[in-house]
């Protein structure tokens, strides 16, 4: 009991910095979750890149093309001041233009040859971390493929061009949006759902951060001593440390439950809810586990804060937190049934899907999860044994 209160008198002490923790995890919860609800209103857009053209071929095909990437994007047709700038010859000019492309002034650097209208051939720079590069150059592309098209189906010049600017335009403008994969016939996940999906990483991070915090402080010389001088035995002190810290994370999950649950509040899926939160116990228990095993390794806060975001943040994007298990890799998910977070997201969806919390893949979700947190409590019990031990 002594030990039991003393983790709760750390706590309170340290109750500023954990605090400080649990917003922080539960503000990105609540930022991904946003994220995820709108990514597939606003991905592929081609919009506001910014192009530099240098043309040199002044032709109707060039300027035709010009054109039609001012629709959509930021276009600067260099002139003869904005050239003698850059340099005194052609090779200074390029080279600063590549710098621009690297250091962000322009997306893309499209360069029309003298030749551009007799062979279609340009040349262009662009980075190879940004997509500009392939977005431009495929939308000029799909022009000069129409044109020739319609020059072979015996279209004047002035129809040819107009003609494939308009399919142009038209593959371009195109609306896209995240295929869904639920079986719902259409109908896209809510945010109860992405809540729960991402909220194993935040528990995991606010519990493991929060409890190694209070076993740092619990690791001072002179509380060690008089707790090892009471008739405690080391199977006690274990105990009762592990039963702290299972408590502080009950608390924990109770406060992410009863935020979800009141930005939810109303919506036709809280009747999952009570799936979702038993399908999230086993994950505060493993937390509180591995953060019991890790504040027997070390006292270093730095290096458990290390520690714990490398393991959760390989288990959520491995097994399928960040990114839906039906997009990632087959072996990636083989190898992530060995991770806790895997078999978590496996019970998210069956929540999700309306499965019963009695059906043998719910249990077998439920179940798995638990013998992970058994692993990490007894491998720290064992080693928080061993050292008590040796002194």
């Amino acid at each position: 009991m002594p030990v039991f209160k003393a983790f709760f008198k750390i706590l309170k002490v340290k109750g500023a910095i954990v605090l400080i923790y649990v917003a922080a995890f539960i503000a990105f919860m609540f930022g991904i979750t946003l994220q995820s609800e709108s990514a597939g209103e606003s991905m592929f857009q081609t919009k506001n890149l910014y192009v530099a053209v240098w043309d040199k071929s002044r032709s109707a095909l060039s300027d035709r093309i010009i054109q039609m990437l001012q629709g959509e994007n930021e276009v600067s047709v260099l002139t003869a001041d904005d050239l003698q700038k850059l340099g005194t010859t052609e090779k200074e000019q390029l080279r600063e233009l590549n710098d621009d492309v690297r250091y962000g002034v322009f997306d893309y650097v499209l360069i029309f040859p003298e030749t551009f209208e007799d062979d279609d051939q340009y040349s262009y720079f662009s980075t190879s971390d940004s997509s500009a590069g392939y977005i431009i150059s495929e939308q000029i592309d799909t022009f000069l493929k129409c044109l020739k098209i319609n020059m072979a189906a015996g279209m004047d010049g002035d129809e040819a061009l107009e003609k494939a600017a308009e399919v142009s335009d038209a593959s371009q403008n195109a609306e896209i949006r995240m295929a869904d994969f639920s079986d719902e016939g259409g109908s896209t996940h809510d945010s109860l759902y992405y809540l729960y999906r991402f909220m194993c990483y935040s528990v995991m991070m606010a519990i493991v951060i929060g409890i190694c915090t209070v076993m740092t402080g619990m690791k001072n010389d002179d509380l060690v001593r008089r707790i090892h001088c009471s008739a405690l035995s080391s199977q006690k002190i274990s105990l009762a440390r592990f039963s702290a810290s299972l408590l502080f994370a009950v608390g924990v999950m109770g406060l992410f439950v009863l935020i979800a649950s009141i930005y939810c509040l109303g919506s036709a899926d809280m009747s999952k809810n009570s799936a979702y939160i038993l399908n999230l116990v086993p994950v505060v228990i493993m937390s509180a586990a591995f953060a019991y095993l890790l504040s027997t390794l070390t006292a270093d806060e730095s290096i458990i804060n290390m520690i714990t975001n490398m393991v959760s943040l390989a288990m959520s994007f491995m097994c399928g937190v960040f990114i839906e298990q039906n997009m990632m890799q087959p072996g990636v998910l083989k190898a992530a049934q060995f991770m806790p977070f895997y078999w978590y997201v496996q019970g998210v969806d069956l929540a999700d899907a309306s499965v019963s919390v009695t059906s043998p893949a719910f249990l077998q979700c439920i179940g798995i999860q638990l013998l992970f947190a058994a692993a990490f409590a007894a491998a720290g019990i064992v080693i928080s044994r061993s050292r008590a031990a040796g002194k």
